[in-house]
């Protein structure tokens, strides 16, 4: 349930002046319906490149009739022109980017001058003490707990795969800098470091 709370977090991060807002690599739309009913924007559109993901999201969580815009999409080559959006969303979804810094290049390309990447992520542990305590907790504990809640432990188990495949923190701001986001980047812990939430934004002039 940690999930829903940190979706809240990013809600609470918009910009109130962003009015067209992506999600990308929305799955089921958790992210871009909870900065809705935050009253975040006033045009929304989902995009993923998981055509079952998004169905699941039209059929569970009302995405079809709460979006103004469902997109099957790659955002490595997002179908959009360039300066479409206040504001991209992203949450859990750069990590399975075959190529991230396409990705990093696509959202850029799509955000108007001044605008927002919201981006909440797993991130490789950087910190050598974070590194027993989270790979317990995210190796062990939470495969168990998919297996007692959810019934599907194995699903559990990409996660902390995942996190040692991808970058950390710093690295990801490296990522950012390089596809002509500005310097200053603002990065926030979530839950003892099992999460961050990372904000950055494009230059005003391009």
């Amino acid at each position: 349930g940690l999930d829903a709370r940190w979706r809240k977090h990013v809600a609470r991060a918009f910009d109130p002046a962003a009015q067209d807002i992506l999600d990308v690599c929305s799955g089921t739309g958790e992210l871009l319906l909870t900065a809705k009913a935050s009253g975040r924007g006033t045009r929304h559109v989902a995009s993923d490149f998981c055509e079952p993901m998004l169905r699941a999201g039209i059929r569970d969580n009302g995405l079809g009739a709460e979006a103004d815009g469902v997109v099957t999409a790659d955002t490595q080559r997002l179908p959009f022109a360039d300066d479409s959006f206040d504001a991209v969303l992203v949450g859990f979804g750069l990590r399975n980017l075959g190529e991230l810094d396409h990705g990093l290049e696509e959202i850029h390309r799509v955000l108007r001058p001044g605008g927002q990447l919201l981006t909440l992520e797993f991130f490789r542990v950087s910190r050598k003490w974070l590194e027993a305590p989270v790979g317990f907790y995210l190796s062990r504990v939470v495969p168990l707990l998919g297996r007692i809640v959810g019934g599907d432990g194995p699903a559990y188990t990409y996660l902390p795969e995942s996190m040692g495949r991808f970058v950390t923190v710093r690295e990801f701001g490296e990522r950012l800098r390089n596809a002509g986001f500005e310097a200053e980047i603002r990065v926030e812990t979530q839950t003892l470091g099992i999460a961050h939430l990372v904000c950055a934004r494009t230059v005003t002039t391009r």
